[in-house]
């Protein structure tokens, strides 16, 4: 989805700059005529058409095809892989850029907030083919530490993403969240580097319902691009939760058999079809995993995003994450595991 949005941001300059023809006086007369007439038609559609509009009209679409072809070709030699940048560090959902139809579950409520103390965590992920060859890695370092915002209580986290087989790329989250409800405060990604900038910057401030910020791409330190960001969240759709804080935030909820809810993942919010995920998620089942970190009993949850179901694992014990299963993408298989957990430093 993002590769596609990026596509259509570069060609658009360029395809508004294409000759388009203007009407003259006389068709515009016979258009409001007809109108006056009852005829329903907006534009007439057995006009002759003379040769010379007919060609312009052909180079305007050839020059058109060719430069989606040559955009196309651009955007397809990106070395970035399926499961790199932000969607690699994906819990809830693959991506948080499409809005959705609300979930038929009831919001989730968190009742368990008093769960949460400051921790240390590892996970690792990894993108499989369908062979089963590992397409790219990485690994997830998460922390959790008291904080205040306006002199209350409040969780600070923060999350440093970062690729295995490429050296100096991953991102760097912080969210903060108050402490008596996870609602987000404020949220900082970097992400870098980000495609053709050497950074991308996203900061969200939140006033209840209302989210303002900023986007920043930088390259080589200087500020190429920028976009403000303020909109009003619906209530209908919350909660909403932070990317970053996903592996922790079921840590506030009480699950049993029975569980089911609804939530939204927010998105960067820089543009209108990046704000919001819709997600349904339902226990369907309990077993016990086995990870790097060690054994767990767990509640089994399906993640119904609007483009299929993957998995997720929380301890049932505290609510962590311990795993997430992603066998949707056609491309291959994205899993993320607990590899390591301890008190924060």
């Amino acid at each position: 989805m993002r590769r596609t949005r990026d596509f259509a941001d570069a060609i658009r300059p360029e395809l508004a700059e294409l000759p388009v023809a203007q009407p003259g006086e006389e068709l515009l007369a016979r258009i409001v005529a007809s109108r006056r007439a009852g005829a329903r038609v907006i534009l007439p559609h057995d006009d002759p058409v003379s040769a010379r509009p007919a060609r312009g009209r052909l180079l305007a679409g050839a020059a058109a095809a060719a430069l989606l072809l040559i955009a196309y070709q651009a955007l397809t030699r990106d070395d970035e892989t399926p499961a790199s940048g932000l969607a690699a560090g994906s819990w809830f959902t693959r991506f948080a850029a499409a809005q959705g139809a609300p979930p038929g579950s009831p919001p989730v409520r968190i009742t368990r907030a008093d769960r949460l103390h400051p921790l240390a965590v590892e996970y690792g992920g990894s993108f499989r083919d369908s062979a089963g060859a590992v397409l790219s890695s990485w690994r997830t370092t998460v922390r959790l530490t008291h904080d205040s915002s306006g002199g209350g209580p409040a969780w600070r986290l923060v999350s440093d993403h970062r690729e295995d087989k490429v050296p100096g790329r991953h991102n760097l989250d912080t969210v903060l969240v108050a402490a008596s409800d996870l609602g987000l405060l404020a949220v900082s990604a970097h992400s870098f580097p980000y495609r053709s900038f050497s950074r991308i910057n996203i900061t969200q401030r939140f006033d209840g319902l209302r989210l303002s910020g900023e986007m920043t791409a930088e390259r080589e330190g200087v500020v190429a691009a920028r976009r403000p960001i303020a909109r009003r969240l619906s209530p209908a759709a919350a909660p909403y939760v932070s990317n970053a804080f996903a592996p922790l935030w079921l840590m506030g909820v009480a699950i049993d058999r029975q569980w089911r809810g609804g939530l939204s993942m927010l998105g960067w919010a820089v543009r209108d079809d990046d704000v919001l995920t819709r997600l349904d998620l339902r226990v369907e089942g309990e077993e016990s995993v086995r990870v790097p970190a060690g054994t767990f009993d767990c509640w089994r949850i399906a993640i119904r995003d609007g483009r299929g179901t993957h998995l997720y694992w929380v301890r049932k014990s505290d609510g962590l994450g311990v795993r997430t299963l992603d066998p949707v993408d056609p491309r291959g298989t994205r899993e993320v595991v607990l590899v390591a957990e301890g008190p924060a430093r």
